[in-house]
This record gives C-alpha cells, structure tokens and sequence, in this order.
C-alpha cells in the first residue's frame, strides 16, 4: 500500500515550484511531529511501567527515536542536494535535479518486500 502513486509523494512532483513547497512543508513540520511522536512514545512506556527518567533516557538513546531522527536527516539531506542541484542547473525537466528525483521516486515504487526467511 505505502508503494501506490497516491502515497508517494515524489512521485507528484513536476516542477521545481513543487519540490520546494515539498521541502519547505516537511521543514516547517519537523518540531511537530516529533514532539508528537515523543508523547505517543511517552504514554505508551508510562503505561508499561517505565520511569520519566527511563523515558527521557530511551527517547534521547533509544534504538527507534535514533533511527527515525537519522533517517529524517538523511532525508532532508536528500532534498537539500536535490535543490543544489537546481540552483546549479537552473533547470528542472532536464537538470540533474529532476533526474535525481525521478530515479528515487521509481525506486521507492519499484522496492520489493524483504523475502522472509523463514
């Protein structure tokens, strides 16, 4: 489901005008959505149990909180070399830009389920 065109937002992007409302809005919702997740997290371990101070810790520590914040650096870092890219090309529909974007984009349409192992 999460590979399907309509959840895909790369996919949607054709101009450069898009890319950047893209970038701006993931931005803008930075600080939100990770105070949100942070308090999700944080019900869910005092439900369990956990002491603040073991939450704090396993927010600051944790395996997943540290995963998910490198992977929304990666990803804006991937978004900002896209918009180098343009700034150096100053075009879209043939610049390196575009063709960055459109190779990801069908890349994460393309990606195949992990075959399980057992």
């Amino acid at each position: 489901l999460w590979r399907t065109q309509s959840r895909h937002q790369l996919g949607k992007i054709r101009s450069y005008e898009d890319f950047h409302k893209l970038q701006t809005d993931i931005g803008e919702l930075e600080e939100s959505v990770f105070d949100q997740q942070d308090n999700q997290v944080r019900l869910f371990l005092r439900r369990k149990g956990y002491s603040s101070r073991e939450i704090d810790t396993y927010l600051e520590q944790g395996g997943m909180p540290t995963l998910i914040r490198a992977t929304y650096r990666n990803y804006m870092s991937f978004l900002e070399t896209i918009s180098r890219s343009y700034m150096e090309d100053r075009v879209w529909n043939e610049g390196r830009a575009f063709w960055m974007l459109d190779h990801h984009a069908k890349k994460l349409l393309a990606t195949t389920p992990a075959k399980s192992w057992a």
